[in-house]
């Protein structure tokens, strides 16, 4: 827990500092009860897939506390899964989450303000991991979208960030993080790795509507293995808003990449954004390049594209769609990593009340791999819920 518990701690030191206003503190029992198909529930290779009906139970605890301008929220469960034929699957905590988020920044001072993040996922397999990390978190590390075969993970992870205007046109921020990725239960062939970053960047506003700047990260990849790797990146980055609701964030630079092994590699890196919301429609496009901890224990390049879509058609009904392409493959040869996949999902939703709703979802995963470890895999799998909750204010 010691990875997890560095950025909540400095939150918990540097809270009583500062005067404190809450508007409400809100919270929320849930319970969400799902039927779902699954072409491939044991992760296997073409040609060995078994399909099966699961049955899935998850209660859920959710916590909102307004403050500093923002909301901060808690959020923790577990899943409790029951399979039609492959009853040896069964298990009544087969995943278990914790995730800590902020809307927005905290508002500390005008000028100052302060983002925590952190999330603890365990589960037993890597399909309902990547479920879950896929939710947006700022400042936490990049999510391997890989699928292996059934196994046990189990992930720490905590980030904060730190924003402070210098004058009004000149912006300042800096953060660190720590993570803690771990394997049980079968796969001899992963390898855990703890990471420890920091960041800082500047950026100046030269136009109402354009800033520009710099940044630097310093990453520390350490392996089990006993390969440590180290990143050093830097670059420029530019901001450009095109109206109240759009706008396109960018960061372009190089990655140095030293480890245990000898190697002294240079590479680019950046990322590019795009967002825009205008009143119940939110659209999200990404692309990234970075290079992080692999699960086969060495540095990955990993490439992605993210698509992500959300609108409420009427006061009942609303939607949602995500689309991930992602590459990881092994900064240098002999390839042991080396994988493709797309992962596509849909859901629409209709809230039969305000306490109740019924859930409809779609998800296709398909992998390739060309690296001397892993597996090309395919998986698709169809579900209907009905999920219960409702909020009971403390404050």
């Amino acid at each position: 827990m010691r990875f997890m518990s560095t950025a909540l701690i400095c939150c918990l030191i540097a809270l009583p500092a500062f005067p404190v206003y809450s508007e409400t503190l809100l919270v929320r029992p849930s319970l969400d009860l799902n039927e779902r198909y699954d072409s491939n529930v044991v992760n296997a290779p073409p040609g060995a897939e078994s399909s099966d009906a699961v049955t899935r139970a998850t209660p859920k605890l959710t916590t909102t506390l307004s403050i500093f301008s923002t909301k901060v929220s808690l959020v923790g469960g577990f899943d409790a899964e029951y399979f039609l034929r492959h009853t040896e699957l069964n298990k009544f905590e087969m995943t278990r989450n914790f995730e800590l988020s902020t809307g927005e920044p905290m508002q500390i001072t005008p000028r100052f303000s302060l983002r925590p993040a952190a999330r603890y996922i365990e589960s037993r397999d890597s399909v309902r991991r990547n479920q879950l990390s896929q939710t947006t978190v700022p400042g936490l590390a990049p999510t391997e979208t890989q699928v292996t075969a059934r196994t046990g993970i189990r992930e720490y992870s905590g980030f904060l960030n730190a924003n402070f205007a210098i004058s009004g046109n000149l912006d300042s921020a800096f953060g660190f993080g720590a993570a803690r990725k771990s394997y049980f239960d079968g796969g001899p062939l992963l390898v855990g790795s703890n990471n420890y970053s920091a960041n800082g960047s500047m950026s100046y506003k030269l136009t109402d509507t354009f800033s520009a700047g710099g940044y630097g990260t310093a990453s520390y990849d350490e392996f089990d293995n006993k390969n440590d790797v180290r990143n050093f990146s830097g670059g420029v980055s530019a901001k450009y808003i095109f109206s109240a609701s759009s706008s396109l964030d960018a960061r372009a630079g190089m990655t140095w990449i030293r480890d245990d092994m000898g190697s002294r590699i240079k590479k680019p890196s950046g990322r590019l954004e795009y967002g825009f919301k205008s009143l119940d429609f939110m659209a999200a496009l990404s692309a990234s390049i970075d290079y992080a901890a692999g699960a086969f224990g060495t540095e990955s390049k990993r490439e992605s594209v993210t698509l992500r879509l959300s609108d409420r058609f009427s006061t009942n009904w609303s939607g949602d769609t995500s689309g991930v392409w992602q590459t990881n493959r092994s900064v240098r040869a002999p390839y042991l990593e080396d994988q493709m996949s797309v992962q596509w999902a849909a859901g629409a939703h209709y809230s039969v009340t305000e306490y109740a709703r019924i859930n409809l979802s779609g998800e296709l995963f398909k992998q390739w791999n060309k690296g001397i470890i892993g597996s090309d895999l395919y998986r698709e799998s169809a579900m209907v819920g009905f999920e219960i909750g409702s909020n009971f204010p403390l404050l």
